[in-house]
């Protein structure tokens, strides 16, 4: 599904808009999540970080080569 919405995205510019507030939703809600832990943390590492991490790890083209095998 998501390859399908990034596919129309490049030729629907509503899709687009769509498809890019649903990554900055993720990407903030993701970002909430890591300022919860933030004490948790390494040193030098910070909720900005964390968070990119996470969602670089779950986003769905990682989910998508694991389900491959």
């Amino acid at each position: 599904m998501v390859a399908l919405l990034e596919g129309a995205a490049t030729a629907d510019a509503e899709v687009a808009r769509m498809v890019a507030g649903w990554k900055d939703d993720r990407a903030r809600s993701l970002r909430t999540v890591a300022e919860g832990l933030e004490t948790q943390l390494r040193p030098g590492l910070d909720a900005n970080d964390a968070g990119a991490m996470i969602r670089a790890l779950s986003g769905p083209e990682v989910d998508s080569e694991l389900e491959a095998g």
